[in-house]
C-alpha cells in the first residue's frame, strides 16, 4: 500500500492575513444582506455599485475555498496522531456549535417559555426546525418550484445557514478522505469533486431543477472547498516548489475565469447568482480566482501589496469576528424594524431614498458587530479553552516530545 500524505506545512502557524481573507468575505456578504432585496435597487438600470454587487454571492464561495484549505491543512498536519478523527471532530464542535445551538435554543426554547410564540412567522419556522437541528436546511424540500423560503419568515431569518450545513456535511466525510488517500489519490479525489460539481449543476439545470437547489445543495458547491483542500495539499511543507509552479499554471486560469465573468457582468450589467452562466459553470470559476487569491498570498514577500493589504488591521478584525457576523446578521435583520429609525424618504432632499439604504446599513453593521463581538469575547471564548484538552497524540513510533499542533480555522 502507498505511503498515505505527510503532514502538511498548510497548518503553520497563525497567518494574519487570511483573517484578512475571511475579512474581506464577510463584508461582502454583509454589504448584499443588508442592501434592500427589491427591482430597483439591484436592476440594470441601477448604480454602477449596486451592479457590481450582485456578484456579492462570490463571497461565500471564497469561505468555502478557505475553510477547504484550512481544514484539510488541520487534517493533514494532525493525521499521524492516534487520536485523529475525535480530537478534529471534538475541536470542531467548540468552535461551530455553541453560537450555532445557542441561536436554536433561544429560538426553540425560550421563546415559548416566554409565551412570544405569537412573534410573526414563529409557527412557520417551528415546523422546519429539525432540519436547522440536524444541519440538513440545505436538503432540497422541492426539486422543482420553491414558492418562499421556509427558513426565512416574520421575525425568523436562518436561510443563511444554508452554507453552515455545507460545511458540516463536508466535515462529516473529508476528514476520512484524508485519513485513507495518499497525494496522489487525494488530488485526484480533489478533481472528482469539481467535476462532479460542474457535473451536477449542468444535469440540474437540464432538467429545470430549481436554482435554489443548485445553490445550496452540499454536492453542487463541493468543488470550491475540495480546490481549498488542493492548495492545502500543493502548500505542504514538502511541495513548497509545487506550491510556486501551482502559481504560475493557475494564472492564466483564474485570468480567464475573471474574464468570463467580467464578460458576462458586462452584458447582463451584474452578475446575479441565479444566472444560467453563473449556476452551471460561474459558481467554478468564483472559486478558481478564490483559490488563485489564497495561492497568492501564500506565495508572496512578506513585504508585498497583496499581503500588506490583507494583513491590515481592520480587515482582519472583521476577520476575527467573521463566524459570529455570519451566524448573527440575518436574524438581527429581521428585527431592524423594532427600532423605528426615521426615514428621510420623504423630505425634500435629492437621493433621500438612496441615504436611507446606506444609514441603514451602517446601523445594521455596527449592531452586528456589537452583538458578534458580545458573543465572542463573553460566550464563545470561554468555551474554545476547552481546546486545551482535546490535543492530537503522536502514534508511538512518532518521534515528539510535545502534542501535535493544530492550527485553527477560526
Amino acid at each position: 500500500m502507498s505511503q498515505r500524505l505527510s503532514e502538511s506545512a498548510a497548518g503553520t502557524p497563525h497567518l494574519q492575513y487570511l483573517d484578512g481573507v475571511r475579512g474581506l468575505a464577510i463584508l461582502v456578504v454583509l454589504l448584499r444582506h443588508f442592501l434592500p432585496d427589491n427591482d430597483v435597487f439591484w436592476s440594470k438600470s441601477a448604480l454602477s455599485y449596486s451592479r457590481l454587487l450582485t456578484g456579492s454571492w462570490m463571497g461565500v464561495d471564497l469561505f468555502f475555498v478557505l475553510s477547504g484549505f484550512l481544514i484539510t491543512g488541520i487534517l493533514l498536519r494532525t493525521k499521524t496522531s492516534t487520536n485523529f478523527f475525535s480530537v478534529f471532530y471534538l475541536r470542531r464542535a467548540l468552535r461551530i456549535f455553541p453560537l450555532y445551538y445557542g441561536i436554536l435554543m433561544v429560538v426553540f426554547v425560550l421563546i415559548p417559555l416566554l409565551g412570544l410564540q405569537s412573534l410573526d412567522g414563529y409557527s412557520e419556522i417551528k415546523r422546519v426546525q429539525g432540519f436547522l437541528w440536524l444541519y440538513a436546511q440545505n436538503i432540497p424540500l422541492s426539486f422543482q418550484t420553491i414558492q418562499a423560503d421556509p427558513y426565512s419568515v416574520g421575525y425568523f431569518r436562518f436561510s443563511h445557514f444554508w452554507s453552515l450545513a455545507v460545511e458540516e456535511q463536508f466535515y462529516l466525510l473529508w476528514p476520512l478522505i484524508v485519513w485513507m488517500t495518499n497525494r496522489k489519490q487525494f488530488i485526484a479525489v480533489c478533481g472528482c469533486c469539481v467535476a462532479l460539481a460542474i457535473l451536477l449543476r449542468l444535469i440540474m439545470y437540464y432538467f429545470g431543477v430549481h436554482f435554489g437547489v443548485t445553490y445550496t445543495f452540499t454536492l453542487c458547491r463541493i468543488d470550491s472547498l475540495a480546490m481549498g483542500g488542493f492548495v492545502a495539499v500543493m502548500a505542504s511543507e514538502s511541495e513548497r516548489g509545487a506550491l510556486k509552479i501551482l502559481h504560475h499554471r493557475m494564472k492564466p486560469i483564474a485570468i480567464l475565469a475573471g474574464i468570463a465573468i467580467l464578460f458576462v457582468w458586462a452584458k447582463e450589467k451584474g452578475v446575479w447568482a441565479e444566472m444560467t452562466e453563473m449556476r452551471t459553470w460561474g459558481y467554478t470559476a468564483s472559486a478558481i480566482l478564490s483559490s488563485f487569491l489564497i495561492v497568492s498570498l501564500l506565495n508572496a514577500r512578506p513585504d508585498s501589496l497583496v499581503r500588506r493589504v490583507f494583513s491590515m488591521r481592520w480587515l482582519r478584525f472583521f476577520g476575527t469576528y467573521s463566524y459570529g457576523l455570519y451566524v448573527l446578521h440575518f436574524p438581527l435583520v429581521a428585527f431592524y424594524p423594532l427600532f423605528r429609525i426615521p426615514s428621510i424618504a420623504d423630505a425634500h432632499f435629492p437621493g433621500a431614498p438612496l441615504v436611507d439604504i446606506w444609514i441603514r446599513t451602517i446601523v445594521l453593521m455596527a449592531l452586528c458587530l456589537f452583538t458578534a463581538m458580545i458573543s465572542y469575547h463573553c460566550y464563545e471564548k470561554p468555551l474554545l479553552t476547552l481546546k486545551r484538552f482535546f490535543v492530537a497524540r503522536p502514534r508511538i513510533n512518532v518521534q515528539r516530545e510535545t502534542p501535535l499542533p493544530v492550527v485553527e480555522s477560526v
